[in-house]
């Protein structure tokens, strides 16, 4: 049973000018409700085919998704670490998304609020 007990930070790389005209990415967060839970051993399986080593698995309302590649967890669960994390791959459940999650490698430090 969904219970939508978890909070995460999606966030959105955009991309625009500065006040100087150059290209500055920047990064939008979003913070929604979620269901973390464990990986199946053949996701984990998968994964680790395609290059990834698949941490967690974070359920979100549809209307709550759009496209984020990156996920901030900020607390405390056996089952994901707080810190950044990729999206690697989505898989649309009814009025749900599943976001399969890899810890983030590299730019960590431009991930700001």
């Amino acid at each position: 049973m969904m219970q939508f007990s978890d909070e995460i930070n999606l966030i959105k790389e955009v991309h625009g000018k500065d006040s100087l005209n150059q290209y500055k990415a920047a990064f939008v967060k979003t913070t929604v409700w979620c269901d973390l839970t464990s990986v199946t051993g053949s996701e984990t399986s998968n994964a680790g085919q395609n290059g990834h080593n698949a941490e967690a698995r974070a359920v979100v309302h549809a209307e709550d998704y759009s496209g984020q590649k990156i996920v901030e967890y900020l607390g405390s669960d056996p089952i994901l670490s707080a810190g950044l994390y990729d999206v690697y791959r989505t898989y649309r459940s009814g009025d749900c998304f599943e976001l399969y999650l890899t810890q983030r490698e590299g730019l960590k430090e431009n991930v700001t609020d």
